[in-house]
Parts: structure tokens; C-alpha cells; sequence
């Protein structure tokens, strides 16, 4: 019976495990805006560019990726959905990381390396 109930408890974990990871295509597309916005990123404070200036930066980033997102048919809708959410936090997280950015560039005397 103990054997049963941890073969059981084996399958419900397992089946949980695949029901959370993430879809290849979400894998990808998820490192892509994180790459778009450290390349975002670097090209701005490398080109002295104001806050201001990277601020519209990113929020364009993000802007282009869920219209990217929206109108790709090969993903399903909760891949969809997992991905503008994705999109929205780091549209919440512009100011957390613009100030990282700042930080960064002033600790490093205006040199940031890509």
C-alpha cells in the first residue's frame, strides 16, 4: 500500500513538473527580451543617453516584444498569456531597472561593458 501511495505522489509531482515548465518557444522568447533589454541597456548608457531617453528605450523594447507576442500564431494562448505577463512585469521593473543601470554606470565611472 505504501509502495502505491508513493508511486501515486511520484506521478502527481511529475505531472505537476510538466504542467509548469515553460514551452521551448516561451524558453526563447523569454531570454530574448531579457537579452533586448540588456542590450537596451548597455547601447544607452554607452551612448550617454538620459534617463528619460532609456526609459522610452526599454518601455519600446517591451512595446515591440508583446506586439511580437500577439502576433505570433505558433503560440498557444496560455503561452501567450505567460509571456505578456512576462512583458508586464518588466514594464513594472523599468524604474528598478534604470536606477540599477545608473548605479552601474556611475560605479563604473561611465564604462559598461557589453
Amino acid at each position: 500500500m505504501a509502495s502505491n501511495n508513493k508511486t501515486g505522489e511520484s506521478l502527481r509531482a511529475k505531472t505537476e513538473d510538466n504542467f509548469f515548465a515553460l514551452s521551448p518557444i516561451v524558453n526563447e522568447m523569454t531570454k530574448k527580451l531579457t537579452d533586448d533589454i540588456k542590450n537596451t541597456m548597455v547601447t544607452s548608457l554607452n551612448a550617454a543617453q538620459s534617463i528619460d531617453q532609456l526609459t522610452n528605450n526599454l518601455k519600446s523594447v517591451i512595446t515591440d516584444f508583446k506586439a511580437e507576442v500577439q502576433g505570433n500564431s505558433e503560440l498557444t494562448f496560455d503561452e501567450s498569456r505567460v509571456l505578456v505577463a512576462f512583458a508586464e512585469f518588466e514594464d513594472n521593473s523599468i524604474g528598478d531597472i534604470v536606477s540599477m543601470a545608473s548605479l552601474l554606470n556611475e560605479n563604473s565611472g561611465g564604462r559598461t561593458q557589453g
